[in-house]
Parts: structure tokens; sequence; C-alpha cells
């Protein structure tokens, strides 16, 4: 009854109907020319001011409900929470794992889990890493269970280092990093970001990220590469 007849998407405001009372959202009314699918009627700029007005009064609970988020919400408000809500599910990013939840049930989840799994760290304090030509990913976890992903890759061109934070993309400000490696004979490389993706499942993906990067040059041959990393947080979750 509020999803639209001809495209089956949700209706969102505003609405509109041809002259015989069809119902139509305003993409399917720019898609179909202004012209009715049932009766070849004209849509023109008639408002649908029933179904408007029923989309603001009817409340739904949020999809992410079950995973405990108790907003009650208005339908047209739905969809637009839905995509920054702090419930979305998070999957656990060990192999093998099929835990999903909230992503403090996941921070609680791999901690009891998976306690051998993290490289432990403390924020605003710079600790080491070491990463190899065959290693895809480092488990980072914060002593408070604040779960981050070093992603690492070896390129044409050498190798790029990047982290991510394992939760909703409402996490995306609350975070930045430094990365650092340096080397006797090679100098030495930095790279910092503002701001650490949130992922809700994890996944690696080096084109187009702004990371750590590292020449071939600069790499040991045995690819036993020491990296230091810092975690700064810049906000209460």
């Amino acid at each position: 009854m509020l999803e639209c007849l001809f495209c089956s998407k949700t209706f969102s405001i505003p609405v509109y109907q041809c002259v015989k009372g069809h119902p139509a959202c305003s993409s399917c009314c720019s898609n179909l020319n202004n012209k009715c699918p049932s009766c070849s009627e004209p849509i023109n700029d008639i408002r649908c001011l029933l179904m408007e007005e029923l989309l603001k009064r009817v409340k739904v609970t949020c999809l992410n409900s079950k995973y405990g988020c108790k907003e009650i919400l208005s339908y047209i408000m739905k969809c637009e929470h839905e995509q920054s809500c702090a419930y979305e599910p998070c999957y656990c990013p060990v192999p093998g794992c099929g835990f999903d939840g909230s992503y403090r049930d996941l921070y609680r989840h791999f901690a009891r889990e998976h306690p051998d799994s993290a490289t432990h760290f403390t924020f605003d304090s710079y600790f080491p890493v070491h990463v190899r030509e065959d290693m895809e990913s480092i488990f980072l976890q914060e002593r408070d269970h604040t779960l981050f992903i070093l992603n690492y890759g070896v390129q044409n061109f050498g190798s790029v280092a990047y982290i991510i934070c394992m939760g909703p993309s409402c996490l995306r400000d609350k975070y930045s990093y430094e990365l650092e490696a340096s080397s006797v004979n090679r100098g030495s490389f930095k790279f910092s970001w503002p701001w650490i993706e949130s992922l809700t499942k994890w996944t690696v993906d080096l084109s187009d990220k702004n990371g750590l990067v590292l020449p071939k040059v600069f790499i040991d041959s045995s690819w036993d590469q020491k990296i230091k990393v810092c975690i700064r947080r810049k906000g209460e979750n």
C-alpha cells in the first residue's frame, strides 16, 4: 500500500496522482512522461495528499530492531535512518566465523571468542606491527574492544597499507590514524589520515585507497616490514 504500484519502491513525498486518483512516485512520473500506466490519463501536478498524510502518520520500527535499535520512525524516514543506523549488523571478520550483531556486540564477541587473533593496543600510542608479502590483514583491538583492521597488499610498485574500522558508517569520523615505516639505509615514509573508513563487513580493496605506500626499493628482500601504527580517538562512541 505504501509502495509505488509501478516501480515497487517505497513512496516518498511528494506523491502525485492522475485525474482518476492512481498514485505514482515522482520518479515514475518523470520516467513515464507524466502519463498514468494504469489508465493513460495525464499525471501533472496533482498531489496525492491522502497518501502523503498517510506516510507522515504511519510509524514503523527500524530494520535493525533485532540488533538493539529502539527507534520508532515515520514511514518516510525509515530508509534515511537505516542508512546511518548505529545498530546496522556487523559481521565477524575471522574466516569461518558466522557471528553478526551490533558493532558493540561484535567487539565483545571478538574479545571473548578470538582474543589471540588481534594485536592489542591503546589509543594515541604508537605500536609496531610486522607485515609480510603473504599477509592480507592484521586485526587490531583497542583496550576498550574497538576493532580495526590493517589491510596490506603488494602491488607492482611496492606495497600499500591502510586501516579500516569494523562498524557502521556513523563511526567514520570518530578516529584518525598514522602509519610510519623506516629503514636505516632508505629513510622513512609516513602517512596520516583524518578519518577511518568504517565497514560492517570486512573486505580488502587496495584500489583507490588512501594509505601508506612503500616502493619496492624500500622493502627488505624478505618482505618482512615493520610498520608503526597510531590510532587516535576523536570522540566518544
